[in-house]
Formats: structure tokens, sequence, C-alpha cells
């Protein structure tokens, strides 16, 4: 486990290329909080090689093959990619199997940034400068969609698409019931057997 507050880890030789099927994980811990400060780890990693035989990566946030894992996207050789935790933690994994030849190797850079109190969510979580009014509940709590100059915030106000669709049946199964009953009492209004009924009566 690395507590180092920052560095920087590589496949053995690198940037050599590997010529054999390799296994490497790395975690990163850090304290949670110095202070008011939440600590999260700033990361990039580069896949350095030819694109014949790439190795596969996996990123947990978190120090545990347990923490959540991340979405790193489409991972594009020899170009850089960069991104930030929720935790104070970080896994990684990266693995190849040879079938013939050699795959490219790989480099993770990481640092410890102490996130201040102006650029937390209200539940804590470091906002990503991303994260900001762009239509997603990042934070958790949607403070990361307030105050984003009347643009609306998902989860938090108006009416949810599942009560509208449930209240629009509701609405159109009585407007059927009640046209059906209508027509139906108008129906045996109109009935010449109910005239009959009425003249016998009245005989």
């Amino acid at each position: 486990m690395i507590t180092l507050p920052k560095g920087v880890v590589s496949t053995p030789g690198y940037p050599k290329m590997l010529k054999k099927n390799t296994t490497c994980v790395w975690v990163v811990s850090f304290p949670p909080q110095d202070g008011d400060n939440v600590n999260v780890v700033k990361y990039s990693f580069l896949i350095n090689g030819t694109a014949y035989q790439p190795g596969s990566v996996e990123i947990r946030d978190g120090s545990s093959v347990r923490s959540d894992i991340v979405d790193v996207g489409t991972v594009v050789i020899n170009k850089m990619s960069t991104n930030m935790t929720r935790s104070s933690g970080l896994w990684v994994k990266y693995s190849v199997r040879l079938v013939k030849g050699s795959a490219p190797a790989f480099r993770l850079n990481f640092t410890k940034y102490a996130c201040p109190k102006t650029q937390q969510c209200d539940n804590g979580v470091c906002m990503q400068d991303n994260w900001k009014c762009n239509g997603n509940n990042d934070c958790g709590d949607n403070s990361d969609e307030m105050d984003c100059g009347g643009k609306p915030v998902p989860g938090s106000t108006g009416i949810s698409v599942t009560v509208f669709v449930v209240t629009l049946l509701v609405v159109t199964a009585l407007t059927i019931a009640a046209t059906l009953l209508i027509q139906r009492y108008v129906l045996r209004a109109r009935s010449p057997y109910n005239q009959f009924q009425d003249n016998a009566a009245e005989a």
C-alpha cells in the first residue's frame, strides 16, 4: 500500500514493452481528512506502446478490491487519461495476457489533493470541476446542481416522470369509465322497453 503524498508507479522496465504475462496491482491510500479538507487522489495513467495487444486496466475508487469500479471509458494508447477519486484511496490493476509478441507498458502518476471546504458538496464529497450545473447528480445530494441560473435540478424539484405517467393513466381510466357509464344511462333512458314500462305504470 502506498501512502506517499505523490508518486509514480509503472510496469517493470517501463517504458519497455512487456514480453510476458504480467499483472500489477497498486493501492494508494491517504487519511480521509486533514482538518476541514477532504483528501482525494488525483491520478493520470498512460498505456505506452503499440495497440496490437493492449493490456486491461481496472480502476476502483477506494483502497479495496471491493470499492466502486471506475468507468475509464475508451482507453487510447499513448494518450494520458486524467481523473480524480471521490474517496481518499485508489486501487489500480493492469494485466497483460500475451498470445504472441509484446504488449504496451503502463504508468500511473498520483498525488494527494486536499479538497477545501469551498469545493465540497453539501455531503462532504469533493466536487470536481465538470460536475457543476451539468444536469447530473454527481454529488449524490444534488448540491452540484443548485444555483444554476434556472436550470432544472434532477430529483429536487418538479414532478417526476413516474408520477406524471401514473397520474395521466389514472385520469384517462377515470375518464373512460365515466364516459361508458354516461352512455349506459343514456341508452337505458332511450330504450322503448323503458317507455313501455313507464306507460304500463301509468295505466
